[in-house]
């Protein structure tokens, strides 16, 4: 049996998807550029639009932990 909408709906979703990034690449330059526009003027905000919509996950390690990881990766032993 043939599935004839296959083909379409794959198009369709290509598409789709193509668009929406499409549209989120052009939401993060006309932001980054007011956000460099606003930072030569002195009023750096807090965020980028990219940094606020694709959040980097937090740690779940606590302090010490992060701590001393960085130290060992550097090699430094506390005594």
């Amino acid at each position: 049996m043939k599935l004839l909408g296959i083909p379409y709906l794959t198009s369709a979703l290509v598409s789709t998807i193509s668009a929406r990034n499409r549209e989120e690449v052009y939401r993060t330059y006309v932001t980054d550029r007011l956000y460099a526009l606003c930072a030569s003027w002195g009023n750096k905000p807090p965020k980028r639009y990219y940094d606020i919509i694709n959040p980097e996950p937090e740690d779940p390690r606590s302090g010490e932990e992060i701590a001393r990881s960085r130290l060992e990766s550097f090699g430094i032993k506390v005594v």
